[in-house]
């Protein structure tokens, strides 16, 4: 049970934290398109979606990114652009 506890407060604790991508850069409240585009390609499920929900939020802003994204040789990163930019619902990627 206290390592249950433990691990609870661990993930708990991470939450707060910003996000960190595979090649060490970290997610903050102001990062740009080409910062989320970064944690698209993250091991983390989650990392992966929060960055696509910003993109999202960033719209037109992150159209050109996500457009060069689709080109990424990380499936994660081809993947999350294509599903970001259906979302947007960009004419240009179509």
């Amino acid at each position: 049970m206290r390592k249950l506890a433990l691990i609870v407060v661990i993930g708990l604790a991470g939450a707060s934290t910003p996000a960190v991508s595979q090649d060490g850069k970290r997610a903050t409240s102001e990062e740009g398109p080409a910062d989320l585009i970064a944690l698209l390609g993250s091991r983390y499920q989650a990392e992966r979606h929060r960055a696509q929900e910003r993109l999202v939020a960033l719209a037109d802003t992150a159209v050109p990114a996500l457009l060069q994204a689709t080109k990424s040789a990380r499936w994660q990163t081809r993947l999350g652009a294509y599903r970001a930019l259906g979302r947007i619902g960009a004419k240009q990627a179509i």
